[in-house]
């Protein structure tokens, strides 16, 4: 899935979990498992619901604060 790399780098320590967040997942596309593990290491996961109720100013304020003033990859 397009998670897997970000799973990896968590796994060998490349990425601080803590700093990740996923804005718009739709779901599993192989088990909720996938989920459960990214949010057990700190991942913060805003599914397209929330994000739709929300509203994107709100999103990006959180997101802000997760990320501060590092480097951020957005895709």
């Amino acid at each position: 899935t397009h998670g897997t790399p970000f799973r990896r780098a968590i796994e060998e320590d490349l990425l601080d979990p803590h700093r990740v967040v996923q804005i718009g997942i739709r779901g599993s596309l192989y088990s909720p498992q996938e989920h459960d593990w990214a949010k057990a290491q700190g991942v913060r996961i805003v599914y397209m619901e929330e994000f739709s109720s929300r509203g994107p100013e709100a999103v990006m304020a959180e997101v802000r604060d997760i990320v501060g003033t590092s480097p951020t990859y957005v895709t």
